[in-house]
Order: structure tokens, then sequence, then C-alpha cells
């Protein structure tokens, strides 16, 4: 299966889930790597810069509302530690998908999303949305000219993108995982694969199979401290 870092977030998430992250999956790749979250208004937000925002969403009275893919995603608790970062309460709403969430943003349904590049982008060239921010710690390839959060003036909130790996069940075959993860390399290292995938704004990110499970447990402890600020609990 090809599954997000929410299979990580989830661990940290929720009470109880049906499986155990830890000893159900065997990992196989990471595929790809989101880099940074945009900061992303709908054009009719009178904010500019990534300030602006802020002290739009302090101002008494004001009611801005963010979208998301659902509850839990990595969108949602990215926005929950702006929130605590910034000192903000944008609303959340949650949508059935990525993207219904940038379709919402960019109709004017809400206002705010923070959302890998893909999603987005096809707003962003439009004039249907406005980037003011990426939270990594480098500029976004695919946007040289938005500035990063530090840069923007909020140097406590930095955030990765997220990710998407391939997981085989527990139990499957050395060989079989090992096949697998040859071809995924194989299918990231091909040109068109790769101009294809940084033109939706994410980088391949092929690895071992053993280079990806120390990844997920680095990335477990990441999400854990993340979910921790967001305040973000379900059952």
């Amino acid at each position: 299966m090809v599954y997000s870092s929410g299979l990580i977030s989830n661990k940290s998430l929720y009470k109880k889930l049906p499986y155990d992250t830890d000893r159900d999956f065997a990992p196989i790749s990471n595929l790809v790597d989101n880099g940074g979250l945009f900061i992303t208004v709908n054009p009719g937000v009178p904010a500019k810069t990534l300030k602006d925002l802020i002290d739009l969403a302090k101002k008494p009275g004001s009611h801005l509302a963010y979208s998301t893919p659902g509850v839990g995603n990595t969108w949602h608790v990215a926005t929950e530690v702006f929130n605590h970062y910034a000192g903000t309460q944008l609303t959340h709403v949650p949508y059935k998908g990525g993207g219904l969430a940038a379709a919402a943003l960019a109709s004017g349904e809400v206002q705010v999303m923070l959302s890998s590049p893909a999603p987005v982008m096809q707003y962003v060239k439009n004039g249907k949305a406005r980037v003011l921010a990426y939270t990594a710690a480098k500029r976004s390839p695919a946007l040289p000219d938005v500035p990063t959060t530090a840069e923007a003036g909020l140097p406590s909130f930095q955030m990765d993108g997220g990710w998407f790996g391939m997981f085989a069940p527990a139990g499957t075959p050395a060989a079989v995982v090992d096949k697998l993860n040859r071809e995924v390399r194989t299918a990231l290292a091909n040109p068109a694969v790769v101009t294809r995938l940084e033109g939706l704004g994410v980088a391949p990110a092929p690895t071992t199979p053993e280079e990806f499970r120390k990844f997920l447990a680095e990335e477990t402890a990441k999400y854990a401290e993340y979910v921790r600020v967001a305040g973000v609990q379900l059952d």
C-alpha cells in the first residue's frame, strides 16, 4: 500500500487503532517528500504577508476558517501548530479530500489553507489562491519567491509537509520487499517521473527498506511532538 505520513501521526492522534503501526507493516521505501507546506489564502483576504494574516486573524470579530482533507491529517495538525505559535484561532473546516479542500479555498468557502504544494498549485497559477509563506527551512523550488515562515517573521513555526511511502503487510518475504524496492528506485530515477513530481512541488525520496524503517522511527517521535503542540486528540 501507499500511505502518507498520517500513518505515523495517527499513532499519537488516536487513543486506539485497529492496527499496530510498528508491527503490522513492512516498510518498502519512501516515495516522495512534500518538503514544506504552503500557507495560502483566498485572494479576497486582505493579507499580502504572513504578518498581515496573523494581524488580521487576531482582530476582534475576525472569523477566518481553514480547510483540510479531514480530521487528524498532516494539514490539520500543522494548522493547529500554526495557531499555537501565531496566537491565532483559525477555525477548522474538514473536507473529504485535498482536492475539495483546495477548491474550497479557491472559491472563498474558507479563507486559509496550509497544504502540501500539489493540491493548490493550479489555483496559485490561475490567481485563485495566494501563497504567503512556506513552512520548510528553505524556500520551495516550485515558488522560490515565497519566503519561509522564518523569513516572514514567524521563526518558531517550521514544519515539514509530510511524505508518501510504500508498505507491504508484515511478514512479506524479504525477497519480495527487495524486488519492490528496486522497482520503486528505478521508477523514481526516471527523468520524466522526476520532472512530473517536481512540477507538483514534491521531490522523489527513495530509500532502502532499512533506511525507511529508521526514518519512520524518527518521524514517530517528531509527529508525536507536533500532535502534542497542536493539542489534537481523537477517539
